[in-house]
């Protein structure tokens, strides 16, 4: 699917803890308590509470370091669809992170549960 569909269930993310982020070199995962995870393979942005960026997506050989981390153990506390451009998880720390769907040809992130693709 491209595009951020307005009506895209994001329930399962409000309430529950970051467990865990994994890195790999072409596709981040957030595992979060509850079976909940999102696998980003496309544009990402972390911004504080001001809109600062504090990470962003970046050829992982490019990047000396990350500070994605911060999001383990933060409890998800909403969630925003800005359809059709990406969706906005925000934590209780007021952290912001912004997952964007940024490719016409290839997917940019899945949701579970739902086996949700975009």
């Amino acid at each position: 699917m491209f595009g951020v569909p307005s009506n895209l269930d994001l329930k399962h993310f409000t309430g529950v803890e970051c467990t865990q982020v994994c890195l790999g070199l072409h596709q981040v995962q957030i595992h979060f308590a509850k079976a909940v995870s999102i696998s980003i393979e496309g544009r990402w942005e972390l911004c504080d509470s001001n809109g600062e960026i504090l990470d962003q997506s970046k050829n992982l050989k490019q990047q000396e370091c990350m500070r994605l981390h911060v999001i383990v153990g933060r409890t998800v506390v909403e969630t925003r669809i800005a359809a059709p451009k990406s969706i906005t998880i925000v934590f209780d720390n007021g952290l912001v992170l912004e997952v964007f769907d940024s490719s016409h040809e290839f997917e940019s992130f899945q949701i579970q549960p739902g086996d949700i693709i975009v």
